[in-house]
């Protein structure tokens, strides 16, 4: 079952403002408020647990690991989920904002290295095929094993 959420962005973050079991009621909502709609699934949190988080960044131009981190309880996941984001972008820390290839995972801070190289190894193959960044590597379904 999915209910339709209109909500309200601001400097302090998102705040519902309705929710709303048919689409067309929301919208009516949303349009007399200014709001957006989200259409949401009703408990699709069930089963989820929290979960610890590794990252791993590693430099496009030389392959290095560049950065890496441990957030203890940082997510709230599936227990079979195994990999979190993955993109390639500007580093978040360092002298020039050089081009990283970055891997969150759920099950190891070995795991999100390899990741990351994956997704690194990825792009440079994207690059040689002359794919735009569009069309590259800059997300991965969360699904992915």
């Amino acid at each position: 079952m999915k209910v339709f959420i209109v909500a309200e962005n601001d400097y302090e973050g998102v705040t519902i403002q309705g929710i709303f079991s048919r689409p067309e009621l929301a919208e009516t909502f949303s349009q007399e408020i200014g709001g957006n709609v989200e259409e949401w699934e009703i408990d699709s949190e069930v089963g989820k647990r929290r979960r610890d988080v590794w990252t791993a960044e590693i430099g496009m131009a030389a392959g290095q690991v560049r950065r890496e981190s441990t957030w203890e309880g940082g997510a709230i996941e599936l227990p079979t989920r195994r990999v979190g984001d993955i993109h390639v972008g500007e580093a978040w820390i360092g002298p020039n904002c050089p081009l990283v290839a970055r891997a969150s995972s759920f099950i190891s801070a070995e795991h999100a290295r390899q990741t990351a190289q994956e997704v690194r190894k990825a792009q440079l193959i994207a690059d040689e095929l002359g794919l735009g960044p569009s069309d590259s590597l800059h997300y991965i379904p969360a699904n992915r094993a």
